[in-house]
């Protein structure tokens, strides 16, 4: 159960860095619902399939709307990230509060390309954004910058080096955040590297 538990609750934090919501369910008790991309629907099943979660989620995968029923983890979670229904992640500044793999499954559903950055959406208020941001990067080793409603990533290169680490899965998906231009660069490092010589 335990592998099961932790991939679990690493997609309840994924869905409440991101846009997710809590309500209350007359017949299922406490639920989590969150809206993502429908093309990141294949990543999303991928997840949940390879961790066995079929029983605990429902996938609607052409309007990218994710239900977490009702489990022993969610009232837990509702306590520490919502205030008076604000979502406010926490009141402590603390990076153990998340998780590796649930910060990159917050990035890779919901995060976007702009021009210098990958822009990754989230409902966590704006006094609260410097305490996620913080805890974020402390665990991704780079840097992270709040914005409007989302926290911003430069460093594109090094994040998909530190995933390609950890699960082909998630670097493929980190991979299509990348430029052309900084894909290249990372195919002649790779090259130089297997080749032996200095960089």
């Amino acid at each position: 159960m335990k592998p099961i538990a932790n991939s679990l609750k690493h997609l309840i934090l994924a869905a409440l860095l991101g846009d997710g919501d809590m309500y209350k369910d007359d017949e299922k008790g406490q639920c989590l619902y969150v809206n993502y991309s429908p093309s990141k629907t294949d990543y999303l099943q991928n997840y949940i399939l390879h961790n066995d979660l079929e029983k605990y989620v429902d996938v609607k995968g052409k309007t990218g709307e994710l239900f977490i029923h009702n489990n022993d983890y969610l009232q837990k979670y509702y306590e520490q990230w919502f205030k008076e229904k604000e979502k406010i992640f926490s009141n402590q500044l603390n990076p153990k509060l998340l998780t590796y793999q649930s910060i990159i499954l917050w990035i890779n559903l919901f995060g976007s390309r702009s021009l210098d950055s990958v822009v990754v959406s989230t409902t966590v208020i704006k006094p609260y954004l410097r305490n996620l941001s913080y805890c974020v990067e402390k665990h991704i080793n780079t840097t992270v910058v709040p914005g409007k409603n989302a926290l911003k990533i430069h460093d594109i290169e090094q994040l998909f080096i530190n995933t390609m680490k950890i699960s082909i899965n998630d670097s493929s998906t980190i991979a299509t955040f990348l430029t052309q231009k900084e894909f290249k660069k990372l195919t002649d490092i790779t090259i130089c590297l297997e080749e032996g010589e200095i960089i």
